[in-house]
């Protein structure tokens, strides 16, 4: 059974995919004017395309998604557990991170065209830091991406929400175990040679971790891949190669004193 139509209301708040919309005011030539909740930027739509994106299930009535819990005065939504005070602190910060960045967005835009290495530009960033009391303003760069975004989006707010109001949980792109041998291996490879730097040592630390895990390739630092074991293997002939032609220490000091 479908779901009644939208009770158009100013003040009703509906839910969309990319975020919730307050009802802001009908207009007498049947157009709707929805405001979004966290940035107040408005978008008019008509009423009878509004009803169809209801009836389609992609603007949903938060109110009707609710019911009233008959032992508090209080909306309870359904099948929507309450908030932890843990999570309801970090969605704050979250709602602060999106506010923070949209002012300086707004400030930027405002300035007109102009790119990260502009003196007006950096300016304008410390200009909103101090209005705002960001004690850590982002750099021109990072900046400038957030009004990239913003532009390129049509100037819609959301997008500088849309990584922010909800929580990932991102995996390690390479596993604890595998660091902590790589580590391990680059440590034991510059205590045996004398001057070994990290960058010298860091492909054969590589190489032998693919090795300790069952991975015929690598990737060294220079983003080649590489075959471990042929890699080892050619890695230990040069240096028995090199420590054949050093001549040995007592030799060596003959030679200096003859030539003395």
């Amino acid at each position: 059974m479908r779901t009644p139509p939208i009770h158009v209301a100013p003040g009703r708040v509906l839910e969309f995919p990319h975020g919730k919309r307050r009802i802001a005011r009908v207009n007498s030539d049947g157009t709707v004017v929805l405001a979004c909740t966290l940035t107040g930027e408005e978008t008019t739509v008509a009423l009878s395309r509004l009803v169809e994106l209801q009836l389609e299930g992609v603007a949903k009535d938060q109110e009707r998604s609710s019911f009233r819990d008959p032992d508090a005065d209080k909306f309870v939504a359904r099948n929507k557990p309450a908030s932890t005070p843990a999570e309801e602190a970090d969605q704050a910060r979250r709602l602060q991170k999106v506010a923070r960045r949209i002012a300086y967005v707004n400030a930027l835009v405002a300035q007109g065209r102009m790119g990260p290495l502009h003196a007006a530009f950096e300016k304008c960033i410390k200009g909103v830091a101090e209005r705002i009391g960001d004690k850590e303003p982002p750099s021109p760069w990072t900046a400038y991406r957030w009004m990239r975004r913003y532009r390129r989006s049509g100037y819609n707010a959301d997008v500088l929400a849309r990584h922010e109001l909800f929580i990932r949980k991102r995996q390690p792109k390479i596993p604890p175990e595998v660091k902590a041998a790589i580590a391990k291996h680059a440590l034991d490879l510059m205590g045996q040679a004398e001057g070994a730097t990290l960058h010298s040592v860091i492909d054969m630390a590589l190489a032998l971790t693919a090795r300790d895990f069952g991975q015929v390739q690598f990737r060294d630092k220079y983003g080649r891949m590489q075959v471990a074991l042929t890699f080892i293997s050619q890695k230990e002939q040069e240096a028995r190669q090199r420590r054949s032609s050093k001549p040995a220490p007592q030799v060596a000091n003959a030679v200096q004193e003859a030539a003395a």
